[in-house]
């Protein structure tokens, strides 16, 4: 007998630790970043190559861990100009999301960027 679809729910939970276990996961950040293409907003999302090891052919946005000491906005700025080659000044952030434990365990704040008149790249 197949087990319910609550019961894998609360399987999968317990195996990922729950929030009880928040502080042991990687920092991480993501850059969540609004670009305007012909006066239209537009959310800037990146193609990972199918060859790749590690999330490979995934539709991201700029992300990765955060080194140590670096704040959440310095990692997504960094993120968003090592991928993306896109850089902005650290004014360009608009603001902080609520964190959020990823599939591969890491713990992600979303940092939302934007003016990108301000652009480079």
């Amino acid at each position: 007998m197949k087990p319910s679809s609550a019961a894998r729910s609360r399987r999968t939970w317990a195996f990922s630790g729950g929030w009880k276990h928040r502080a042991r996961r990687s920092a991480a950040a993501v850059a969540v970043c609004i670009v305007t293409r012909q006066n239209v907003p537009a959310w800037l999302i990146t193609r990972r190559a199918p060859t790749l090891r590690n999330h490979a052919a995934s539709g991201p946005c700029p992300a990765g861990r955060r080194d140590p000491g670096e704040s959440a906005e310095d990692a997504a700025l960094r993120e968003l100009r090592e991928e993306t080659g896109v850089q902005v000044a650290p004014d360009a952030v608009l603001g902080v999301l609520d964190d959020y434990v990823t599939r591969s365990g890491y713990l992600m704040t979303p940092v939302v960027v934007g003016r990108a008149g301000q652009a480079r790249g």
